[in-house]
C-alpha cells in the first residue's frame, strides 16, 4: 500500500515516513498542497495523510481540490495536525469530506494502527467517502474564519515565545530526561556548549541548518560558524553570561552554512548552573528566521483574496455596517472581556466609554458622509465588568461587504503602551532637567553629517543662540565659525568614530560677543540598535581660568629657574606638576626625564616610607620643614632641607616644596658628633685597665654606671636635637632609631646589619674591635649592651632591648633584639 505524506515540516515528514516504511508501506512525500496534487496523478497513492497549515496551498484547500477532481475524489484523506484542533476546524474538515481527523501528537504505534484501519475499512466498504457539503461562498467564509483564527493564535504564540523558552529552561534544570527529549525533538536548532564556548552536542535541526554533522560540530567554537561582522557582539554577550552579569541573552545574528550560504537566526542562550551556582554549560536555541520570513510571504501570496484584511490585522479585526458590528475576529471581543455573541449585531457605540462616545460617533457618521476625518484614533472602551476602561488604537477604512459599503478596521490594546509613553515622556523630561543643570556645554551630534541633534542650556548660553538656531546645524559652524569639518588630528569626535572609545582634546571656541574661551572637549559614543555609533555626546568644559593660571605659572617659572634651590610643585601622590631648572639639572636629568618620575623615585630608600606621614602632617600644619636625602642619576646622595606648603593651583590643592642642599652643613655636624663620640671612645679605652678581671665587682659596677651617665650626658642632647627636626609616629620613630644606633656603632668601628623579623627589630654585629680583650673580660660586652639599652630609653618607645648572643662568648655575631609594644609610649 502507498501512503502520501503532505507536510511542510521536513523533520515531521521524515519521522512519519520512517515509521511507515518500517511497517512495510510505500511512501510518497510532498511539502505542500501544490506538490501533492502534481504527485497524485503520477504516484496513485492509496491514502493521503496531510498537515493543515502549509505554505502555497494548505490542507483544507488540498482536500477541496482532491474532492473536486475526477480521478482522486474517492481517495481516503486524513488530517494529522497540531495547529488546527478546535471543533470549528473539525467541522470545516468534515464538510470538505475528510476521512479522519487526528490531532498531533499521538504515539507512533497508534498512528500506524489508525492508517491501517482506515485502509482496511475503505477496501471492505465500511468507509464511505463523503462529498463536500459546502457551497463556494460558505466555504470561503468558514475558511477565512479558520485562517484568521490561526493567524491570531500565531501572534499570541509569538508574544508568549520568550516566556515559553524561560519555562523550557527551568524544566531543563529540573529534569535531565525532559531536557534530553526536548533537546532531541525540539523543532528549532539547539546546542549545548561548555563555558569556553565549545560545542558539546547539537540536535539534528541545527546540524541541518549548518549543513554539518554532529561529529564535525563537536568541539568547535561557536564563532567558527558566525558571520565575521557578528562575532564581536556574540562573544561579548557570551562573556557576560559566563561571568554572571546575566542569566540569558537573545540576539539576532548571521550564520554561515558549510557551503558558504548565509542565513539569519534568532539565538537565545541560557546558562545552566550547578547546585552551588557555578556555571556548568550553556544552552543555545537557534531559530532560522530567514525561512520563517519566506514562509510568511508565501502564505500571504496564497491568500491573495484576503490581502487587504490581513494587512490591517493588528489585534482585533471588525466590520461595522449601518452602525452595527457585523463581523469580528475571535480576538476582538477578548480585549474587553466579551464573548463573540455579546458583540455581533450590537451598535458599536454601546462599547465606547462615555467620555469618548460623542467624538467617535461624530467621526463615524462624518466618514460615512464622505468627509475627511482621521483614519486613526485613540479612545477608551468599557470592559464587560462596567468599571475598567481599556485604551485602544483604532485604524479604520472602507470595504465592500456583502454588496454594501462598510467600515473595516483593527483595534489594538494600547493601555500599557500609553503608560509606557507617559513614562518615557517623564524620563525625557527628567533627562532634559539633568542635562540643563550641568554647567558644562553639552551637545548631541549625528555622526553621519556632524549635525547637532540636541543641546543643553549651557551650550546655548555660551554661544548666545536659541535651540532653534543650533538644531540641524553643523557642530563646527556653531563652535568654530567654520564651514568645513575639523581635521582628524584635532577633533575628538572623529577620534571616537575611529576608535569607538571616548576621546579628549583642548580647543579654542569663540563665544558670545567675540570672547575667546579655552575649552576641554570630550566625545563619548552612543550606540544604536546595531551596536554601531549613531551619535556622539560632545562635552565642552571651560578651562579659560585654568589656562590663564598656567600661563601665569610659566612666567613665574622663568623667574624660579634662576634660583639655586630645588623648587617643585607636585600633587599629594608625588607626581610632578612643575620644577625649576636647578631641580632637574643638579639631579642629573633632563626636564622631560625628571617630569616622568615620581617624588619617591628621587628619595633615598629609607626616606620613601616617611613620605605619606609627612604629607598628612603637611595637610594639618599647612607648612612643614624636614630633612631628607635625595638620589641623583649617578646614585650619589644629597642631604637636603625641605620647606613644603600647601597651595592652590588650577582650582586644586597641591604642594610647593623648596629643597636646599645641606650636604656640607651635615658633614660639619657629623664631624662635631664624631668628635663627641671620639671623646667617649677615648673614655672607654682609658678605662680598659680598670676593667681587668682582678678589679672588684663593686668598682666595675660603679665604672659602668659612670660610663652610662657620661654617655647619656654627651650623646643624648644631639639625639634629641635630631628628633626635634622630625615629626614621627611610633613606626617611623623606631625606623629612625634603628638607623641612628646602627650609625653610632659604626663610628666605633663595629660593622652591623639591621633586620626585621616579625614584630622584632634585630641589630647584628659582624665584628668586635676588642675581641681579644673581651674574651678575657666581659666588661666590653657590658659597655655595648649599655649603649644599646640606654639609647633606646631616649625614644620613649614602650619596649625592651635584649642581647641574645655575643662574639666574646664564641658566637659568630653579637645579636640585639628590640621589641616595641605599640599600645602606648613610655612616660617621659
Amino acid at each position: 500500500m502507498k501512503v502520501m505524506i503532505v507536510d511542510d515540516n521536513k523533520f515531521d515528514r521524515m519521522m512519519l515516513s520512517k515509521m511507515l516504511v518500517y511497517n512495510k508501506y510505500d511512501v510518497v512525500e510532498a511539502g505542500n498542497g501544490i506538490e501533492a496534487l502534481k504527485l497524485i496523478s503520477t504516484e496513485n497513492p492509496d491514502i493521503v495523510v496531510s498537515d493543515i497549515m502549509m505554505p502555497e496551498m494548505d490542507g483544507f484547500s488540498l482536500l477541496r481540490e482532491i474532492r473536486k477532481s475526477k480521478s482522486a475524489k474517492e481517495l481516503p484523506f486524513v488530517f494529522y495536525s497540531a495547529s488546527y484542533v478546535s471543533e470549528k476546524d473539525k467541522e470545516l474538515a468534515d464538510s470538505l469530506g475528510v476521512s479522519r481527523f487526528i490531532i498531533k501528537p499521538v504515539e507512533p504505534r497508534e498512528l500506524i494502527m489508525e492508517i491501517t484501519q482506515i485502509l482496511q475499512d475503505f477496501s471492505s466498504g465500511k468507509l464511505e467517502i463523503i462529498e463536500p457539503t459546502l457551497k463556494d461562498e460558505e466555504y470561503l467564509e468558514k475558511y477565512s474564519r479558520r485562517i484568521f483564527k490561526k493567524l491570531q493564535e500565531k501572534v499570541i504564540e509569538l508574544e508568549q515565545e520568550i516566556d515559553e523558552r524561560k519555562r523550557i529552561e527551568e524544566e531543563l534544570r529540573n529534569s535531565e530526561a525532559k531536557f534530553r527529549a526536548t533537546f532531541e525533538e525540539a523543532p528549532i536548532g539547539m546546542a549545548r556548549l561548555n563555558i569556553e564556548g565549545r560545542i558539546l552536542e547539537t540536535n539534528h535541526i541545527l546540524q541541518q541548518m549548518l549543513g554539518i554533522s554532529g561529529e564535525e560540530l563537536k568541539g568547535k567554537v561557536f564563532t567558527e560558524f558566525t558571520h565575521p561582522d557578528d562575532v564581536e557582539i556574540d562573544t561579548d554577550q557570551f562573556r557576560e553570561l559566563i561571568s554572571g552579569k546575566k542569566n540569558h541573552y537573545m540576539i539576532k545574528k548571521r550564520y554561515i552554512r558549510k557551503k558558504g550560504k548565509v542565513f539569519w537566526a534568532r539565538v537565545t542562550v541560557s546558562l545552566v548552573r550547578d547546585a552551588n551556582g557555578h556555571p556548568q554549560f550553556s544552552i543555545s536555541m537557534v531559530e532560522d528566521i530567514t525561512e520563517r520570513k519566506e514562509a510568511e510571504d508565501k502564505l500571504q501570496m496564497s491568500e491573495e483574496k484576503y490581502r487587504t484584511l490581513i494587512e490591517n490585522i493588528q489585534d482585533g479585526v471588525f466590520v461595522i455596517q449601518d452602525g452595527k458590528i457585523q463581523y469580528i475576529n475571535e480576538f476582538f471581543p477578548g480585549i474587553a472581556g466579551y464573548e463573540v455573541e455579546d458583540v455581533i449585531g450590537k451598535d458599536f457605540r454601546e462599547f465606547v466609554a462615555p467620555e469618548d462616545r460623542e467624538r467617535i460617533t461624530d467621526y463615524y457618521f462624518r466618514r460615512e458622509a464622505g468627509e475627511k476625518v482621521p483614519r486613526e484614533n485613540e479612545f477608551n472602551i468599557m470592559h464587560k465588568d462596567g468599571k475598567r476602561r481599556i485604551t485602544i488604537n483604532m485604524n479604520i477604512g472602507f470595504i465592500n461587504y456583502r454588496g454594501k459599503i462598510a467600515s473595516m478596521g483593527t483595534l489594538k490594546d494600547i493601555t500599557e503602551s500609553r503608560k509606557a509613553r507617559e513614562l518615557i515622556r517623564r524620563s525625557k523630561e527628567f533627562a532634559e532637567t539633568v542635562l540643563n543643570s550641568i554647567n558644562d556645554s553639552i551637545s548631541i551630534i549625528n555622526v553621519m553629517d556632524f549635525s547637532i541633534i540636541d543641546s543643553n542650556k549651557a551650550f546655548l548660553e555660551q554661544n548666545g543662540l536659541s535651540k532653534e538656531d543650533v538644531i540641524g546645524k553643523k557642530c563646527y559652524e556653531i563652535t568654530h565659525n567654520k564651514y568645513t569639518a575639523c581635521s582628524q588630528d584635532e577633533c575628538p569626535l572623529q577620534e571616537t568614530l575611529r576608535t569607538g572609545k571616548p576621546s579628549i582634546a583642548e580647543h579654542i571656541h569663540p563665544g558670545r560677543n567675540g570672547i575667546i574661551h579655552y575649552v576641554e572637549v570630550s566625545a563619548h559614543p552612543i550606540l544604536n540598535e546595531d551596536g554601531k555609533i549613531g551619535s556622539v555626546v560632545h562635552l565642552a568644559r571651560d578651562i579659560t581660568e585654568r589656562k590663564r593660571a598656567q600661563e601665569d605659572l610659566e612666567i613665574k617659572a622663568q623667574l624660579l629657574d634662576s634660583a639655586s634651590d630645588f623648587i617643585y610643585v607636585h600633587d599629594f601622590n608625588g607626581n610632578f606638576i612643575y620644577m625649576n631648572e636647578a631641580a632637574y639639572r643638579l639631579h642629573g636629568y633632563t626636564k622631560d626625564e625628571m617630569m616622568m618620575k615620581n617624588l619617591r623615585d628621587i628619595m633615598a630608600p629609607e626616606y620613601r616610607k616617611l613620605m605619606d606621614q609627612r604629607i598628612k602632617d603637611l595637610l594639618q600644619k599647612r607648612e612643614y620643614v624636614f630633612e631628607s636625602v635625595d638620589l641623583v642619576k649617578s646614585n650619589k646622595r644629597i642631604e637636603v632641607e625641605v620647606h613644603s606648603r600647601v597651595i592652590e593651583y588650577g582650582g586644586q590643592k597641591v604642594i610647593l616644596s623648596v629643597s636646599r642642599d645641606i650636604t656640607l652643613r651635615k658633614q660639619a655636624e657629623k664631624m662635631a658628633k664624631e668628635n663627641a663620640r671620639a671623646e667617649l671612645y677615648g673614655f672607654i679605652v682609658s678605662a680598659l685597665p680598670v676593667f681587668a678581671s682582678g678589679v672588684p665587682s663593686q668598682v666595675r659596677d660603679f665604672l659602668i654606671k659612670n660610663f652610662s651617665e657620661r654617655f647619656e650626658k654627651n650623646v643624648k642632647p644631639r639625639f634629641n636635637e635630631e628628633m626635634k627636626q622630625k615629626s614621627l609616629n611610633s613606626d617611623q620613630l623606631l625606623e629612625f632609631y634603628m638607623i641612628w644606633v646602627s650609625t653610632l656603632f659604626l663610628n666605633f668601628g663595629i660593622e652591623n646589619i639591621k633586620k626585621t623579623e616579625g614584630k622584632k627589630r634585630v641589630l647584628e654585629f659582624t665584628n668586635c674591635p676588642w675581641i681579644h680583650e673581651a674574651r678575657g673580660n666581659p666588661i666590653f660586652c657590658f659597655i655595648c649592651r649599655s649603649l644599646a639599652k640606654r639609647s633606646f630609653t631616649w625614644t620613649a618607645l614602650n619596649g625592651i632591648v635584649e642581647q641574645k648572643s655575643s662574639i666574646a662568648s664564641g658566637s659568630k655575631i653579637c645579636r640585639f633584639e628590640i621589641l616595641v609594644h605599640k599600645d602606648k609610649l613610655q612616660e617621659a
